[in-house]
């Protein structure tokens, strides 16, 4: 899943862009389709930002978020990754700008921060993130969870540890001329 924006997002930076994004929260919801072999995986990005300093920099990020998250490129790298993204939506909510995806992964492919375990476990591990909940078993350092085998879908709230607000894509997204 290297090459899919949001995905990378999730650990931080997003590979293309001018600079790095950066949010405050994630949620994940990751659930085992058997008849497709495949995971289904629901994730959402609070507060999206630029983490640049400048704001013509942050201006930039911006809107490269918004061409990527657009272009048909950025479906096509999903499906070359082994996945396929059924829905995708930036929003405002609360006054942040929110960003969720749906999308199916082959159950073969490497999902970021995740890998699948001996006896059917699941494990999550991303440092610069604090699990804030979980129906999963969370690691004493707060970084990582592991599911057991038959834990059905997997569920996980977190927090960005390193978060610092730099830039306002809200009020960017909110403004922007809506043929772009």
């Amino acid at each position: 899943m290297r090459g899919t924006l949001l995905v990378l997002i999730a650990a931080g930076c997003a590979v293309g862009l001018s600079g790095c994004l950066t949010f405050r929260e994630y949620d994940c919801e990751l659930r085992l389709r058997p008849e497709a072999k495949a995971w289904e995986m629901t994730t959402t990005w609070y507060d999206l930002q630029s983490d640049e300093e400048t704001a013509e920099k942050q201006r930039q990020d911006f809107e490269e978020l918004i061409r990527v998250w657009k272009s048909d490129g950025y479906l096509l790298e999903g499906v070359h990754d082994g996945g396929y993204v059924k829905d995708r939506r930036l929003r405002i909510e609360r006054g942040v700008l929110v960003g969720s995806e749906t999308r199916l992964v082959d159950r073969n492919s490497r999902l970021e921060s995740f890998e699948l375990g001996p006896a059917d476990t699941v494990r999550w591990k991303e440092p610069s993130l604090e699990v804030l909940s979980t129906n999963g078993t969370r690691e004493i350092d707060g970084s990582g969870v592991t599911w057991g085998p038959g834990s059905g879908a997997l569920r996980l709230r977190t927090r960005n540890r390193d978060f610092k607000p730099r830039s306002d894509f809200a009020r960017m997204f909110k403004t922007r001329p809506r043929n772009s």
